[in-house]
């Protein structure tokens, strides 16, 4: 046998964070509007640091699942759904010319098509 397997990577301890809260976000166990724990208590509950855990929302808050405010009443909220960070990572992809507007139009092409198929086969 002649197979050549890549090694594992470990996970960066926050995605490990990271993932579980955008699963239970995605799960619909933390629904939008709702606070999630403060950093103390989430170091706790993943048994991690508060660098960790500071980590994760950051990566949370750039995903525009949650949205951080400091202050008495601050905490990490948890957002709705919004194209507002995929469309901002696009624009940046376009100005640095690592995307063409062909590709986009190209892709654009195809999702189009596959969501006219998967809305035809549900009316049906």
């Amino acid at each position: 046998m002649n197979v050549q397997f890549r090694k594992m990577k470990p996970l960066k301890s926050y995605q490990h964070v990271v993932d579980e809260i955008q699963t239970a976000i995605c799960e619909g166990s933390l629904k939008e509007g709702e606070t999630l724990p403060s950093e103390m208590k989430l170091k706790e509950m993943f048994d991690t640091s508060r660098g960790t855990i500071r980590e994760a929302l950051r990566v949370l808050e750039q995903r525009g699942l949650v949205s951080i405010r400091t202050g008495v009443n601050g905490g990490a909220r948890i957002q709705g759904a919004s194209a507002k960070p995929m469309t901002d990572s696009v624009a940046i992809l376009i100005r640095q010319q690592k995307v063409s507007l062909h590709h986009l139009a190209e892709f654009r092409k195809m999702m189009e098509g596959h969501i006219s198929e998967q809305a035809a086969k549900k009316s049906g």
